[in-house]
């Protein structure tokens, strides 16, 4: 709050995926994509 900066997250789990989002923007982006494509997979089958 001093910064003037926080984080008014929905649930505890999520502080977790924004500082691994933070620590390996790629790494994240990789499972994201896994994701999706897991998603939009199982939705046609």
């Amino acid at each position: 709050l001093r910064e003037e900066r926080f984080y008014v997250l929905p649930h505890p789990e999520v502080e977790e995926y924004v500082r691994r989002k933070g620590d390996n923007v790629d790494r994240w982006l990789h499972g994201m994509r896994r994701l999706r494509r897991a998603t939009v997979e199982g939705d046609s089958a």
